[in-house]
């Protein structure tokens, strides 16, 4: 008696086709009975057919056609076999059941291994699933390209067309909404991150407090032992909060998912939760604990990334000058290199930045007038940047026009090509300078906005360091630092230049022996 391999197959677990799991089984199931064959089922739920590596239950079924245990295998439709773009998984299919002898297909037609039109039949049927499946991925992005984009005319707005839930929001009508507990939880993580905690730190008082974590929100099993520090990273890292989702940034082509221009980002509107500064400042405080983080690193180096070379403005990194625990020092060093400025002996300077700021905290009513002063100052800056700004715009929206119009010229028989080159190449020059101009004008107009936020962070900082200063962790004080200090440049002669909110000075300079 033969035994059958009856093969079950759906893309997804819940996708609505014409052949459902509990269809294909009961199909293939009465025919093989009609038969009067045995019959096992190897079932993939939820598997695409691109690739045979991600379906275990086509592989077992191979397995077992390649150890002589079936002697025919059948699917509803050919699709259901393989659906690769290339043809290989086809190759590989056709080639295990030649090589045993399996007759395979569907209930209205199986084809033999020896028959050669048979064969032919098969890599026919292989080619149009293949040109099937590429015709499918082509209409299904454009079809969730455009519902992402919307339509202006019609008045629909741009949906949500990712498969997942983002922690904060529901899912209603293909559009994000703020859900109400979440987003007191997305909005604290922001606040404690402006105030200087850790992302462990944050993980860990959230998981005191028994706050949900995303994946058990998000209707997951209970796994680990709360918020992972990676779980907040991701949330202060995700530019959704700020009321952007971008869709179409990675593309899946090959089978390898690639990061795709910004240009061609979908950029979707949903409902804001944190402000841009608020994400860029978290995102600035990421970068700044990393640099100063433990991890495997034997030193910390509380001036990492603020701290730079007066001569040659490159940032100076930490070192140790090695030898044994007696004589091992550590050091800051520029990375250019400049005489003078190679060695600065980070204990010297730590130590003289760190005496700046405890001064300062005993008098935090002036640390913040400071701070205010130094915002205050550049209302009128930012006013005359932001009116150079617009006509650099204004300048730079002509250029288009005037690029084509030269070229007309030249196709019409006006303007020779040397001239028209030359004219060209004038305007490419003139649009980069315009573009660089534009980006710093943009910079300063920002600042106002930036440090106000810089402000409220301060007082964050002097609300919950301000009591404590001798029981500090070495990355305590680097948060403290960074919170006081924006920059710090190091002159060959010892020479010291601190860019703060220290009262009475904002920017000073101040003197030790560089000798290491």
């Amino acid at each position: 008696m033969k035994t059958a391999g009856l093969y079950l197959r759906v893309s997804t677990q819940d996708q609505a086709e014409k052949f459902s799991l509990p269809a294909q089984r009961r199909i293939l199931t009465e025919h093989a009975a009609r038969q009067g064959w045995l019959y096992e089922v190897y079932e993939d739920a939820g598997v695409s057919g691109e690739t045979l590596a991600a379906r275990p239950a086509m592989l077992r079924l191979l397995e077992d056609v390649k150890l002589g245990r079936l002697q025919v295998a059948l699917a509803v439709e050919l699709e259901r076999f393989s659906r690769s773009q290339d043809l290989f998984d086809w190759l590989v299919i056709r080639k295990t059941f030649r090589e045993a002898g399996v007759r395979w297909g569907t209930p209205s037609q199986l084809f033999s291994p020896d028959d050669p039109e048979d064969a032919f039949l098969s890599v026919l049927f292989g080619a149009l699933s293949a040109r099937e499946k590429q015709k499918f991925i082509a209409r299904s992005k454009r079809g969730k390209d455009q519902a992402a984009r919307g339509d202006e005319r019609r008045g629909l707005p741009g949906r949500y067309v990712a498969s997942w839930r983002t922690y904060g929001y529901s899912i209603e009508n293909g559009q994000l909404v703020a859900k109400e507990g979440e987003v007191a939880v997305v909005r604290r993580i922001f606040q404690l991150s402006r105030e200087g905690w850790a992302i462990r730190e944050i993980a860990r008082a959230l998981t005191r407090e028994g706050v949900p974590t995303p994946r058990q929100a998000l209707g997951h099993p209970v796994t680990g032992r709360g918020w992972a520090p990676s779980s907040v990273r991701s949330i202060l890292m995700n530019e959704t909060y700020s009321g952007r989702w971008h869709y179409a940034r990675n593309r899946t082509v090959g089978g390898r998912r690639t990061p795709q221009p910004k240009d061609e980002w979908i950029t979707v509107s949903v409902p804001r939760i944190v402000s841009d500064e608020e994400l860029n400042i978290a995102r600035r405080r990421i970068a700044q604990n990393a640099s100063v983080a433990k991890r495997n690193k034997r030193y910390v180096y509380l001036l990492a990334g603020i701290i730079f070379c007066a001569e040659c403005q490159a940032r100076l990194y930490g070192k140790n000058s090695g030898g044994g625990p007696a004589k091992r020092r550590r050091y800051y060093r520029c990375a250019r290199r400049c005489p003078g400025s190679q060695y600065v002996p980070a204990d010297a300077i730590e130590h003289l930045v760190w005496e700046e700021v405890t001064r300062a905290l005993r008098h935090p009513e002036l640390v913040l007038a400071e701070a205010q002063r130094q915002r205050e100052s550049k209302f009128g800056k930012r006013d005359e940047a932001a009116l150079r700004l617009e006509t650099v715009r204004a300048a730079l929206a002509k250029i288009p026009v005037e690029r084509e119009r030269i070229s007309l010229q030249h196709q019409e028989g006006y303007l020779p090509w040397p001239a028209a080159k030359a004219r060209l190449d004038e305007i490419r020059r003139r649009q980069t300078e315009l573009e660089d101009e534009g980006s710093r004008l943009e910079a300063a107009v920002t600042t106002v906005a930036a440090d106000r936020e810089r402000e409220a962070s301060l007082r964050a900082i002097l609300g919950r360091f301000g009591k404590r200063l001798a029981g500090l962790t070495p990355e305590e004080k680097a948060v403290v630092l960074r919170g006081f200090v924006q920059r710090i440049a190091v002159g060959p002669d010892g020479t010291v230049s601190l860019d703060s909110y220290l009262p009475a000075a904002g920017r000073r300079e101040e003197t030790f022996s560089s000798s290491v």
